[in-house]
């Protein structure tokens, strides 16, 4: 997608994603898959310091502000104009 406002600027998320229950039914999904995490869940791997998402609480965890994907989803949002993203993390096999 090429922004309309600034033509140098581009994205390519992985996914379009449509939610009905939501007010803004329209986002974007982007997808990682950490070869270094393929054995454990993305709750796991945020025990690891340098992986770039953090545990929130037992259940959920987020991308590190810090880390450069943010700067990539935050990116994308601003030239595909879209509000919803997600970002899932795929690092055990049974977990796709």
């Amino acid at each position: 997608m090429v922004s309309k406002s600034c033509p140098v600027l581009d994205a390519s998320p992985d996914a379009r994603i449509i939610d009905k229950g939501c007010s803004i039914c329209f986002g974007l999904g982007e997808v990682k898959c950490p070869y270094t995490k393929f054995h454990v869940t993305p709750l796991e791997a945020c025990s690891d310091p340098n992986f770039f998402m953090e545990k929130v609480n037992d259940n959920e965890c987020r991308l590190k502000r810090d880390h450069e994907y943010y700067t990539q989803v935050q990116g994308q949002m601003g030239v595909t104009f879209h509000c919803l993203h997600k970002q899932g993390t795929v690092c055990r096999e049974d977990s796709l």
